[in-house]
């Protein structure tokens, strides 16, 4: 055979199967085929259904049907491989001893080798010859395999039989077939016995677990390789086969187990049906008495009593934070199962009572002061209700087995009834808790501090422990604040004042109660009540940490200081509570605003007035001048100053001779007189005090003497208002002077008494008439201001009287004119003489005369003379 022929052949084996099994086929889906070369082992043969052909295989080719491994069963066919192959159910006869050699030979060790000897034994089972082969040690695999398959069929000796058993009794099976190595794989014991395999022997023992009855089974095979084989087929195609053994090569064994009976205790917490752990229980039967104690689960067993037995189960003592009931219960063992007999305990609990009081108003005390009864109110602890508490756990709350709560969380929110206790306060179990206050009534201070309590085990057969609390809440307290200015004078402008608003000093407020107030004690306290004074300090009056009680009150000016006026008004506020602050504060401003403006006290003024009253004189002739209080004041000028010189007011007399000054703030000031109504009169010189208080207005003299008062006294008649408006005099005297007159000897210059003289005003009226004294002098005073004549109406004897009018004027206050008048002596008679002198002068008048007249005709000459030159 030449190379390329050998090739072909060579492919040929390779690609073909074995005469095809009469299958049928299980599903429609193709199914992928496909090979690879593994080993170089050459092999040659004889061909049955190619008529005893010689063929030779170049190696080992492993195939696979849908990714599993596959053996040809048609040697000799081409196989291409590929997709489109139809799978089917092997059924020919020689399907399970094919299963057996594929299992023994290949499956159970799945080398290359192993394939290839598998694969040839397959192929001398369909007849074909194999005349050699490259396959190691292949007469002796093949003589193994086959040894395997023909002994997978048989059984141990103690194949089926029935075994029976107590719990804890063993039973050792010798297989007198020595097939018991084979049966390696357990493939069930429903029965649940111990089983101890070694070599040919089986030792089975009944354990306490073990089932009534059940079935033991050992397989030679596992169970994964046990079921159906199937053929692969295309046309122009070999056909390949997959093999799975029908069955494992099963050895059974009947199992019957004789068990006692067992007693299950079972502890439950009655609450929760969770376990109770550490619960003794006493278990009498067959004359004996056995103490146990539950577990973790709260079990207790008693096992491997023979069935029928009678057993008393009485509970002895109860898990720790449980109510022991002293239960007791019977049963009977029954064979093969286990008697559970609960008991339930209830876990003790407790029950906190609270003792909850609040601040309020419980009674008064009375006491003088200097504006009247002032009341305190005095708060004391009442039971408080509506306060809301969360208990909550401190720590893990856990009673057996159970956690009813964990640390912090919130096991029960409860309120306080008017007794000041806990309403609908669930029963708790034992533990650390602890009482947190949530909500409280308005007003009153919220008080979140954790009260902790316990509850710890009372003992076996109490069911209730309690524990007492109990929690205060302080009344909100309250703060009051009262805003006060009050006016001040910066300045004076145009006889007025000029205000400015200050922080108030030293005013008092009170204050009061604008309704009833019933107290706990049932006393009333009644509207318009004082309940507290105090001062006003930089503009602010402070209420500080009162203690009061919801409801209406206001405050009123007690004192308002030296130098304004009091106010009257009520400043109505409410106090309620409406949060749980410790303090509330409420400031009180003016209430005829709409913003925060201090309550204003007003500068308190007084007004006065003085009356001006001039000296008047009135001339009688020949008598002199009579003097009244009865001239007008208008025009005077008077200014108002402060201790400090500061004037601040100027007024002037009207026509009525009044000078009115008003806003006179309270103090001290003084009162000058800086202008006369007219020149005439003198100016007043006397500074008069002027004290301003709240009462009124007094004046007072430079020499301490009261000149006027508007202050009215209880007991004194009902003035007028002009009459405290008007409050004094002020007089101005008018200027006078005295004029003296000295007559003296116009020759001698000595001094002439006896003189007639008279003083005339400036209308030439006789003031007064009088004589000269013997020195010569006449003197007149009191007289006004003014224009004057001294005229003489008498001489001197031997003197001629002298009719000139001597005029003088008196111009100041307490002025002395004096003035001289001259008398000639009357000339005594003497001879004629001629009178030269005198005729002179009538000689010089002549020749002046004519000597103007001669001038004056000269000059209307040259006028004359000029004219007709003109002309």
């Amino acid at each position: 055979m030449n190379k390329k022929k050998h090739q072909a052949i060579t492919l040929l084996s390779v690609l073909t199967v074995m005469i095809a099994f009469f299958i049928a086929p299980i599903m429609a889906l193709a199914a992928t085929v496909n090979y690879t070369k593994v080993a170089n082992y050459v092999s040659t043969w004889h061909i049955k259904s190619l008529g005893g052909l010689h063929w030779t295989d170049d190696g080992v080719y492993m195939i696979k049907a849908n990714n599993e491994p596959a053996f040809c069963i048609e040697h000799g066919v081409m196989l291409n491989g590929g997709s489109d192959f139809t799978p089917s159910e092997m059924t020919s006869a020689e399907r399970e001893k094919l299963s057996l050699i594929a299992y023994y030979g290949y499956q159970v060790n799945p080398t290359v080798e192993n394939y290839g000897i598998t694969q040839s034994i397959i192929w001398e089972e369909y007849g074909d010859e194999l005349l050699s082969t490259q396959l190691p040690n292949y007469a002796n695999r093949k003589k193994e395999i086959l040894a395997q398959v023909s002994r997978h069929h048989t059984k141990p000796s103690f194949h089926n039989q029935t075994i029976e058993l107590k719990v804890g009794e063993s039973i050792t099976l010798t297989d007198s077939q020595n097939v018991l190595p084979n049966y390696s794989h357990l493939l069930s014991n429903t029965a649940n016995i111990k089983v101890e395999k070694n070599g040919n022997t089986l030792k089975l023992t009944a354990t306490k677990d073990s089932k009534e009855s059940g079935t033991l089974q050992y397989g030679i095979v596992p169970k994964d390789q046990v079921g159906q084989s199937f053929v692969y087929k295309k046309p122009g195609e070999q056909t390949v086969a997959t093999f799975k053994l029908a069955n494992a090569g099963e050895m059974n064994l009947n199992i019957k187990v004789h068990l006692n009976g067992h007693v299950k205790i079972q502890k439950t917490d009655e609450d929760t049906g969770l376990p109770i752990p550490n619960t003794k229980m006493k278990l009498e039967y067959n004359g004996l008495e056995k103490e146990v104690v539950t577990d973790k689960n709260g079990q207790a067993l008693l096992q491997d009593v023979s069935a029928g037995t009678k057993v008393k189960i009485t509970e002895v003592t109860a898990s720790d934070g449980f109510v022991n009931k002293g239960e007791s219960k019977e049963i009977i063992v029954e064979p093969n199962k286990t008697i559970e007999v609960v008991f339930n305990n209830k876990a003790q609990q407790g029950i906190v009572k609270m003792k909850k009081t609040g601040q309020k108003a419980s009674f008064v005390t009375v006491e003088e002061s200097e504006f009247g009864e002032l009341l305190q109110i005095h708060f004391d602890y009442i039971p408080l209700a509506d306060v809301v508490f969360d208990i909550q756990a401190v720590e893990d709350i856990k009673v057996g087995n159970h956690i009813h709560a964990e640390k912090g969380e919130v096991v029960a929110t409860v309120r306080t009834d008017a007794q000041g206790a806990f309403v609908d306060m669930p029963k708790l179990y034992l533990g650390k808790y602890e009482a947190i206050e949530k909500e409280a009534p308005d007003g009153f201070l919220f008080d979140d501090t954790p009260i902790p309590f316990e509850f710890s085990y009372g003992g076996q057969e109490i069911e209730l422990v309690s524990e007492s609390i109990e929690a205060k809440n302080e009344f909100q307290r309250l703060n009051l604040i009262i805003h006060k200015n009050e006016e001040a004078i910066s300045d004076w402008e145009g006889n007025q004042p000029v205000i400015e608003e200050i922080p108030g000093e030293e005013k008092t407020f009170g204050l009061f109660t604008n309704q009833e107030f019933l107290l706990e004690d049932e006393t009333i306290i009644p509207t318009d009540a004082l309940l507290s004074f105090d001062s006003v300090f930089e503009g602010k009056q402070q209420f500080s940490d009162m203690h009061l009680p919801e409801g209406q009150y206001y405050i009123q000016e007690l004192v308002s200081g030296e130098h304004h006026i009091l106010d009257e008004k009520k400043y109505e506020f409410e106090f309620l509570a409406t949060d749980h602050e410790a303090e509330k504060t409420i400031h009180i401003y003016s209430s005829d605003s709409d913003g925060e403006t201090a309550i204003l006290n007003q500068l308190h003024f007084n007004q006065f007035g003085l009356k001006k009253v001039n000296e008047e004189a009135t001339l009688i002739v020949d008598e002199g001048y009579e003097f009244q209080w009865s001239g007008n004041g208008e025009g005077a000028v008077f200014t108002l100053e402060t201790v400090d010189n500061q004037v601040i007011q100027t007024i002037e007399t009207g026509e009525d001779s009044i000078a009115l000054f008003e806003n006179i703030p309270v103090g001290t000031f003084y009162l000058k007189e800086t202008q006369p109504s007219s020149e005439k009169y003198v100016l007043s010189t006397e500074t008069f005090t002027i004290i301003s208080t709240k009462e009124g207005i007094q004046i007072f003299s430079e020499n301490g003497d009261l000149l006027g008062s508007s202050i009215v006294e209880d007991n004194e008649d009902e003035v007028t208002v002009d009459d405290l408006v008007v409050l004094f005099e002020v007089k101005n005297h008018l200027i006078k002077g005295t004029a003296e007159l000295t007559k003296k000897d116009a020759t001698t210059k000595g001094t002439l008494s006896n003189t007639g003289i008279r003083l005339l005003d400036k209308n030439k009226k006789i003031v007064y008439e009088g004589k000269t004294n013997k020195n010569g002098s006449i003197q007149f005073s009191q007289l006004p201001a003014g224009e004057y004549y001294f005229q003489e109406f008498s001489a001197p004897e031997g003197f001629q009287l002298d009719p000139e009018l001597i005029a003088f004027e008196i111009t100041k206050d307490g002025e002395i004119v004096k003035k001289e008048m001259t008398n000639q002596p009357i000339p005594k008679e003497k001879s004629s003489l001629p009178q030269t002198g005198e005729t002179n002068r009538k000689i010089g008048v002549v020749l002046g005369s004519l000597c103007i007249i001669s001038a004056a005709s000269y000059f209307v000459y040259r006028k004359l003379k000029e004219t007709k030159k003109r002309s």
